[in-house]
């Protein structure tokens, strides 16, 4: 997980063909640019909702990752009432 000063961060976990994928949403901040990768057999996917920050990983392949950001997306954001 980045470094990330101040504030609060949440943590969500997805499994995907036996596979576990943390994804982090936190404040995002100017400034805060994570570009996709892989090391050591785990990819990264980062993406911005609205003034929020989204971090997946984990060792599924990095089409997955993407796969489940596209999905977050299209799903919009919570009304208020699902909060």
């Amino acid at each position: 997980m980045p470094a990330h000063s101040g504030g609060r961060a949440a943590a969500v976990t997805y499994m995907r063909r036996r596979h576990v994928i943390d994804a982090y949403i936190l404040p995002d901040r100017p400034g805060l640019t994570l570009p996709a990768a892989a090391r050591a057999g785990y990819a990264l996917v980062s993406w911005r909702e609205g003034s929020l920050r989204l971090i997946a990983i984990s060792d599924v392949d990095r089409s997955d990752l993407r796969e489940l950001a596209q999905l977050h997306a299209a799903a919009g954001p919570a009304s208020a009432g699902e909060r």
